[in-house]
């Protein structure tokens, strides 16, 4: 018996069909996104001596720690006290260091805290928002 040589068009085919498998089998999908951002601003109280207001926490240092306990991304905070950071959908625990110091979390928007630190879960494709005030050290 002779044997059919496979056009160019069958090859394609196989070589896509051998994808989406690989694909399905993976659980992902081209173009899937697998990181989410975290969008948060960071602020002090008090502003200063006998000052009932706020004072952004500029070049506050927020260290977003994995459940191995790993750095997973640092994201240093403006002028304003806002950051940015791209990280893996997962869970995190963030460490803050401002004001020279490791500062107790006096408010945040919702999340859960252990009092120098918030918890944060990050969803693949989405925005997690943080804000939160902390202790200066200024009285």
């Amino acid at each position: 018996m002779g044997r059919q040589a496979l056009s160019l068009s069958d090859v394609k085919a196989a070589t896509l069909l051998l994808v989406l498998a690989l694909a399905t089998a993976c659980g992902t999908s081209a173009g899937q996104p697998k990181s989410g951002l975290v969008n948060g601003i960071v602020m002090g109280w008090p502003g200063g001596p006998q000052s009932g207001n706020d004072i952004p926490a500029a070049g506050a240092h927020n260290t977003f720690m994995d459940k191995q306990n790993r750095s997973a991304g640092v994201a240093t905070t403006g002028n304003d006290g806002r950051f940015v950071q791209t990280l893996l959908a997962g869970d995190y625990l963030v460490q803050i260091e401002a004001f020279g110091q490791e500062p107790v979390i006096l408010a945040s928007n919702g999340l859960r805290t252990n009092g120098t630190s918030v918890y944060v879960t990050v969803d693949a494709g989405k925005t997690t928002s943080v804000s939160l005030v902390v202790e200066t050290g200024i009285r």
